[in-house]
């Protein structure tokens, strides 16, 4: 295997201290047979110590955007196996490695990685730290299966996979919505094998500029907008008709109506707890308490679109005890 070369896209907005440290963790991979493709503007430079390493290939993109510098970099990778890589994040010594043997290993089509989430000027919030603990919880396809409609089950900078997988994927796409949560949407959509080893090996930069944080292709609506469309395109209880419901009343349960309803998919109302401040409809559809809602539910497919984890959860629970299937009679979400 370390003769199998890989080709890492990284493509860069300014050269920056972050972006030196980037460089250094790829070229300093226990995998050495590796290319690094930079995708960046003419006027960006190397940093001097780096310009003379051969596994470095320069190339300007076309057009602005990381979607068309993603797909430059894997129009021009040589590698067998391409790898995503950000320009300021930290990729550990052995990732290449241990990623090329666990997809290898476990006859994965992709490959992720668990992270640690860092910051060099402030804490890390409590919800990047929830969002990590839910990633690396999700190491088997199975697991990654059954989360894939929460949210992207597989950090973006931790991709790893065969070039004729990226193939079959047909590259990165505009659809106004994250561009990594869509070729994963895409996968499951094909049926591929998404998986992690065990081990953490990447450190995932958290600071104010980064993209998830200031570009609307990555707000919530965003999100819910790629997985309704995925669904509605994709899964049988929807393409057949059935009657679709909601869990949950607030703000994501409005953001899956809304997507649901821009796909031509009807909701015929929410589910929500019985308590006295239930309301008697949302969106101008029904609210019923999970009690009407099981006595009722034959034919009905359920979509979870509540944000707080352990309510989800309980709510999983309770559709796998009421004698639901979990991604044939309803989707966590």
């Amino acid at each position: 295997m370390s003769a199998t070369l890989i080709s890492v896209l990284m493509p860069v907005r300014e050269m920056r201290t972050y972006t030196h440290q980037a460089i250094k963790s790829i070229l300093d991979q226990s995998h050495d047979n590796l290319e690094l493709i930079l995708i960046g503007q003419p006027h960006q430079t190397l940093p001097t110590e780096r310009s003379s390493d051969p596994r470095i290939r320069w190339i300007n993109r076309k057009r602005p955007g990381i979607i068309d510098a993603l797909n430059t970099g894997l129009a021009n990778a040589k590698g067998e196996y391409i790898a995503r890589m950000d320009d300021d994040d930290i990729s550990h010594p052995d990732r290449m490695k241990v990623q090329l043997e666990h997809l290898l290993k476990h006859q994965l089509d992709i490959c992720g990685a668990r992270i640690h989430f860092f910051s060099e000027k402030e804490e890390v919030g409590e919800g990047n730290q929830r969002y990590a603990n839910w990633l690396n919880g999700l190491t088997t396809p199975e697991a990654i299966n059954r989360s894939i409609f929460i949210e992207s089950p597989i950090p973006h900078p931790t991709f790893f996979a065969h070039k004729h997988t990226w193939g079959k994927l047909g590259g990165y796409q505009d659809n106004n919505w994250p561009e990594d949560y869509d070729l994963l949407l895409r996968a499951w959509q094909l049926g591929l094998s998404m998986g992690k080893p065990d081990q953490v090996l990447l450190d995932w930069r958290e600071h104010p500029r980064r993209l998830t944080h200031i570009d609307d292709r990555y707000n919530k609506q965003a999100f819910v907008n790629a997985k309704a469309a995925t669904l509605c395109t994709s899964h049988d209880a929807i393409k057949n008709k059935r009657p679709v419901w909601i869990a949950g009343t607030g703000r994501n349960a409005r953001n899956w109506f809304d997507a649901l309803q821009s796909n031509d998919a009807e909701v015929q109302g929410f589910v929500d707890l019985d308590r006295s401040d239930i309301k008697i409809a949302k969106r101008d559809k029904p609210v019923l308490n999970y009690e009407n809602f099981k006595a009722n539910r034959a034919n009905r497919f359920l979509i979870i679109a509540l944000g707080n984890d352990n309510a989800r959860a309980q709510c999983i629970d309770w559709c796998t005890n009421a004698g639901m299937s979990e991604m044939v009679d309803f989707i966590a979400g």
